[in-house]
């Protein structure tokens, strides 16, 4: 058979007519049919008449029938039946099937390819599309309003870009992220004021009240109890003190019921404010002649077992009560921002329970009073 170059190069022929059909090249290939080459026309004279119309060349015409007949009725089959195959001679079949596979390949690319770049080269249309996956309403910003003219065109409202200004949109805000309220630090240092280790009496005093059964004694620690619901101040130090203080204690509740008591901004005539220390919260309020407040209460993440000693520390500043037990920040209650914010600091017991039996104890150890 022919190389195969002879046979690429006629079954792209430039002239359509020239160009074999499937047939044809499938045979050629197989080497059935010589390879047929387009005749180059020799050049006309000019003053040379017009020549005759050439012959027209029929191409022989195919018995169609099954895909098994038509694979065995090949142009070939009128000659002598072929001798059977070699191995060899498989292996060469094989190889000119793969060719011809390749020539058809070859043959629809450059189709596909003509198509294409016919397609590209004819006018279009422009189409109005919907907004961009990034941006527009898709992307979280809200959609154009249609134009005046009643149209579904999305018609941005936007003034023409100024010389050196950027043409960019802007892109869409994220919302802003929630930001965590930093936790607050327990105050160190600051100016003392009022230490007592609480161990004996001194700037405290022992103190009773018969009739109520409540008293204030110091023996080691100072205790403060009572067989009644309500309130007893221990008497103290009658120093006024301002803000922004604060007042850390060591406490124990010794029954069911007790809370130890810190008064601040406190004075006879006017009474103060008040911080109650009890097994499951703490409560900030106002304890006036007339009258009692609650400005607010913080739960504690773990109770406070009874006789068991806590480290209470009550920060005035910036308008707010502080609370941190054991070195930790608890809570704090916003006070009201008339005051008062200033006044004396007293130690004592606060019962409010109604479920619970008498007598109520608590004590204290330890206080340390400082200006912050």
């Amino acid at each position: 058979p022919q190389p195969l170059r002879d046979v690429v190069e006629v079954a792209l022929a430039k002239d359509p007519a020239d160009r074999p059909t499937a047939r044809e090249l499938l045979d050629m290939l197989l080497g059935h049919q010589p390879v047929m080459r387009p005749a180059v026309a020799p050049p006309v004279p000019a003053p040379a008449p017009a020549p005759a119309p050439a012959p027209v060349r029929e191409r022989p015409t195919v018995t169609t029938g099954s895909r098994d007949e038509l694979l065995v009725a090949a142009p070939g089959s009128r000659h002598a039946a072929p001798e059977p195959l070699s191995v060899r001679d498989g292996r060469v079949r094989g190889h000119k099937l793969l060719a011809a596979l390749a020539v058809l390949l070859v043959l629809a690319g450059l189709t596909t390819v003509g198509l294409v770049v016919r397609a590209n080269a004819e006018p279009r249309e422009s189409v109005l599309t919907g907004p961009s996956p990034d941006g527009g309403a898709a992307a979280g910003a809200p959609a154009p309003a249609p134009g005046k003219g009643g149209t579904g065109s999305a018609q941005p409202d936007r003034k023409p870009a100024k010389p050196g200004s950027s043409s960019k949109a802007a892109a869409p805000k994220a919302p802003p992220a929630e930001r965590e309220t930093p936790v607050p630090l327990e105050p160190s240092g600051g100016e003392p004021i009022i230490q007592d280790p609480l161990d004996q009496p001194g700037q405290w005093l022992d103190s009773e009240i018969r009739e109520q059964q409540a008293r204030c004694f110091t023996s080691g620690v100072m205790r403060a109890e009572r067989v009644d619901r309500g309130t007893y101040q221990c008497v103290g130090p009658d120093e006024d003190i301002e803000d922004d203080f604060g007042v850390e204690v060591t406490t124990a509740l010794q029954t069911a019921g007790s809370c130890a008591a810190v008064w601040f901004h406190w004075s006879e005539a006017d009474g103060g404010q008040v911080l109650r220390v009890c097994q499951d919260e703490v409560v900030v309020g106002a304890d006036m002649p007339a009258d009692r407040t609650v400005y607010g209460r913080v739960a504690f993440k773990e109770r406070i077992a009874l006789k068991k000693s806590t480290r209470v520390h009550l920060v005035v500043r910036d308008g707010a009560a502080q609370i941190f037990r054991g070195g930790r920040f608890a809570g704090e209650v916003e006070l009201p921002s008339d005051g008062p914010d200033t006044g004396q600091v007293r130690l004592g017991l606060s019962v409010e329970a109604v479920d619970t039996d008498p007598p109520y104890a608590v004590t204290f150890a330890n206080v340390d009073i400082r200006s912050l």
